[in-house]
């Protein structure tokens, strides 16, 4: 616990207990990764996808980032091989949500890539892996710190519990939309 002294009464008084510091200092990690990792430009809303399949939409989503100078080309067999020995399927309602990612290795920048499909895509479910899933919104982790990983996911599956988010991004016609969902969001962290 970290403690001041009340100069008017000589009292001390706790400013940060020690165990609430690590949640506050997620909340801002949180916070300020979120604010710059979610750009228009890495928002895809019904993607022409080949094979419309969930590598096919990982490819895309890895190729576009490739292409921006976010990843280099070794991060999609990672994301690829993980998304087959840990499927990222999040059986959300009213529909199903995928959460591709791999280790840092590869990735030049932290970003979130999105995609908002027209039709379901099967993915495995994170919780389940024989279970499929069908999902309409991929969004692929790209984290350039390994300590940021997990309070990202955090976020994502906080957010995703929310019905309402989901059905306004899978309803969004543009990336600004899905900004506009997503940016109360971001002020509202609370891991």
């Amino acid at each position: 616990m970290i403690m001041k002294l009340n100069s008017l009464t000589n009292e001390k008084v706790a400013l940060f207990d020690q165990s609430n510091l690590r949640k506050i200092f997620l909340q801002w990690m949180v916070i300020l990764v979120t604010h710059s990792v979610i750009f228009e430009d890495c928002i895809y809303i019904g993607p022409k996808v080949e094979p419309y399949d969930s590598k096919g939409v990982i490819g895309f989503l890895c190729d576009r980032l490739v292409e921006k100078g976010y990843i280099n080309s070794t991060y999609l067999p990672s994301v690829i091989e993980r998304e087959e020995k840990y499927p990222t399927g999040l059986p959300t309602l009213p529909y199903a949500v995928a959460i591709p990612h791999a280790e840092n290795e590869g990735v030049n920048k932290t970003v979130i890539a999105l995609a908002v499909l027209n039709r379901p895509v099967k993915f495995r479910a994170m919780d389940s892996p024989k279970k499929i899933l069908d999902v309409r919104l991929v969004l692929l982790l790209a984290v350039a710190n390994s300590t940021a990983q997990v309070p990202m996911l955090r976020w994502i599956a906080k957010v995703m519990q929310d019905q309402n988010v989901i059905t306004r991004l899978v309803s969004s016609k543009n990336p600004k939309e899905v900004i506009s969902v997503l940016t109360p969001m971001i002020k509202d962290v609370n891991l």
